[in-house]
């Protein structure tokens, strides 16, 4: 059997998903939980991953964290991997 992890956010009072991602090579043996705007997961490796509850539902290339990332050297696509390995 094969197990893959996702992780996407969905708009609490449209219903609509607002981005996705797929988790590669992480297996959950429990489902995330939220205390102080942070979201927990533990993985079946003994890994925790800790995501900020941001309640900015868009990150695009045009926003002002991408563009100040950018300003610093870092184009959009490493932004998004580098937050994406932080998490």
């Amino acid at each position: 059997m094969s197990f893959q992890a996702y992780l996407d956010n969905i708009h609490a009072k449209t219903g609509k998903k607002m981005w996705f991602e797929t988790l590669p090579d992480t297996k959950f043996y429990a489902s995330p939980i939220l205390i102080d705007g942070k979201i927990y997961a533990a993985s079946e490796q003994g890994d925790v991953y800790v995501i900020e509850a941001n309640p900015n539902p868009s990150l695009t290339e045009d926003e002002d964290f991408a563009q100040a990332a950018l300003s610093a050297g870092t184009s959009f696509d490493a932004l998004i991997t580098e937050i994406l390995n932080a998490a």
